[in-house]
């Protein structure tokens, strides 16, 4: 799609491509809200882990199950099928 082909300078990052996707209606506007918001989650437990010295992030996974569960029904909405590990 042409709009996610080219993601302007000032929308460059990893929420605005997913507002793109639902604005476009390639993808459910919940699944992409939700994603980015899981997002963010994300990058305020980092930010919070690093400022406290943190040189790696590391979770429990089990208190963000909600948040995964919402990427992954993101990504298999758009691949067609469940994200599964390599390796």
């Amino acid at each position: 799609h042409p709009r996610i082909l080219y993601v302007p300078p000032d929308a460059a990052g990893n929420i605005a491509p997913l507002q793109i996707a639902s604005d476009a209606v390639l993808t459910d506007p919940s699944h992409a809200s939700d994603v980015a918001a899981a997002y963010r989650d994300f990058r305020r437990v980092q930010h919070a882990q690093r400022m406290a010295g943190a040189s790696q992030v590391r979770v429990d996974p089990a208190p963000y199950a909600t948040q995964r569960a919402h990427v992954d029904a993101l990504w298999s909405a758009v691949f067609g099928a469940p994200w599964t590990p390599s390796g």
